[in-house]
């Protein structure tokens, strides 16, 4: 009985015990929780179950993420759980809502309300991208307007007729269909998908193709040549007259493909998924038994990426223009993986997720799985193992370090004042979870306390 009550002030213990330094404080007490304060932003979560964020005057919370979420900033406020949504404006008024993709309701511009019931009617207005969307008797008429033109459907997908500002469309398969860019080119297709054929529009240029698919097809774009034949599978391309400049081939796709200067100075050729090759000016990607091994190095304008892949092993690196290394991520899936950037680290074990961790999965479900955690920001470093049973953390900026082996033993050891007093408190050394916590001065005093209240 009395280990029991004893383990039970342990317990107490270690959540009101913390690591802190002057502009963070961190509690990681177990897998199940963990909290973080830095100025006014705060971080509570319960992995998996619940987590709280609030960063820059925006709000996140998450119940057994992503089975509901909810955003609230000083303009919107939104939430999701499973299907059902609902959307509201800085002064809380509802503006959307519905249950994807059955139901949708909200306010219009003018302060009209819609609704659609999905597929019997529907009259939405600023929903999936779209200006308004109209539908009756979905897919018997369907009508939709967006910032560069409006589409009118009958029996969707059969039927459809667009005009914008750029192109008009129109299709009734599978008799014909037209896809005309105005002073661009125009696709025409009859019988689809049997006989298709493109034409340029632009001046001074030639460009045009056919298809009488699958058996035969040929295009022409610009001083290439390309005939094809149960598309995509095989395809014969040539550049320049008969191919003095460049050639190519895929048969079959994606098996064997092959490219040599069908670009200006562009060569490609795969053995897929043994082993593959493509060069370009400002690109060099490799791969040998896809997906298992892959190398690339891209150029741009301003940066240079750098990706390789040896599964389960993968890295990233990204440089400036100058060829200095920018920020660096490398995963060991699932055993590892470390961040850095500029004077920041990270470096976790385990870490299940097989990208770089976001922020909401890392707050939802990367704690639940990270035994070892070390981050280094400039001069503060934490170190911390087991959620918290062995954890340092330095600030050399806040004046403090602190080290805990829980439940035997903790300091923190201050090294400048903190309230400008003449004594101040140099050192805190703690045993048991405070059961023992002695407390030394800048004026060679010692303060002890025992069982948290008995000082002398």
């Amino acid at each position: 009985m009395n280990f029991k009550i004893f383990f039970a002030i342990c317990i107490i213990c270690f959540f009101t015990s913390n690591i802190f330094s002057d502009d963070m404080k961190l509690y990681s007490y177990s897998p199940f929780y963990s909290y973080m304060k830095k100025g006014d932003n705060e971080q509570v979560a319960y992995p998996p179950f619940y987590s709280y964020e609030k960063q820059n005057n925006k709000i996140e919370t998450d119940i057994c993420w992503p089975l509901y979420i909810n955003y609230k900033s000083e303009v919107v406020n939104f939430w999701r759980f499973l299907l059902l949504y609902a959307k509201y404006d800085k002064n809380d008024v509802q503006t959307a809502g519905g249950v994807f993709p059955f139901a949708f309701w909200g306010k219009k511009k003018d302060n009209q309300s819609y609704l659609g019931i999905f597929p019997f009617y529907g009259d939405l207005e600023d929903i999936g991208g779209y200006n308004k969307i109209d539908f009756y008797g979905f897919p018997f008429y369907l009508r939709m307007e967006q910032d560069k033109g409006i589409s009118t459907s009958y029996f969707w997908p059969f039927h459809s007729d667009f005009k914008g500002t750029e192109r008009e469309k129109s299709r009734i398969l599978p008799f014909y269909a037209k896809n005309h860019k105005y002073n661009d080119y125009i696709i025409e297709s009859y019988a689809w998908p049997f006989w298709n054929s493109f034409k340029s529009l632009k001046k001074d240029s030639t460009d045009y193709g056919w298809m009488s698919w699958p058996f035969l097809g040929y295009n022409q774009h610009k001083d290439i040549q390309e005939w094809n034949s149960f598309w995509p599978f095989v395809k014969i391309s040539e550049r320049g007259e008969n191919g003095k400049l460049g050639s190519g081939f895929h048969c079959p796709w994606p098996f064997v493909q092959y490219e040599d200067n069908m670009q200006p100075n562009k060569y490609k050729f795969y053995l897929w998924p043994f082993w593959g090759e493509r060069i370009a000016q400002d690109v060099y990607y490799e791969f040998i038994g896809w997906p298992f091994y892959s190398y690339k190095n891209e150029i741009f304008e301003t940066e240079r990426i750098e990706s390789f892949y040896l599964l389960p092993y993968w890295s990233n690196y990204k440089y400036d223009k100058n060829d200095n290394v920018k920020k660096v991520y490398k995963h060991f899936w699932p055993f590892y993986s470390s961040f850095s950037e500029n004077e920041v680290y990270e470096f976790r074990a385990f870490d299940f997720w097989l990208g770089k961790t976001t922020n909401v999965v890392d707050r939802n479900w990367g704690h639940l799985f990270t035994f070892y955690e070390y981050v280094k920001n400039g001069d503060q470093e934490k170190t911390d193992i087991l959620w918290g049973v062995y954890c340092t953390d330095r600030n050399m900026n806040g004046h403090k370090s602190s080290f805990k082996i829980f439940p035997f033993y903790s300091e923190i050891e201050f090294y400048e004042p903190i309230d400008n007093s003449a004594n101040y408190a140099t050192n805190e050394n703690s045993y048991l979870c405070g059961v023992i916590k002695n407390i030394n001065y800048s004026n060679d005093t010692t303060k002890t306390k025992i069982l948290w209240c008995i000082e002398f």
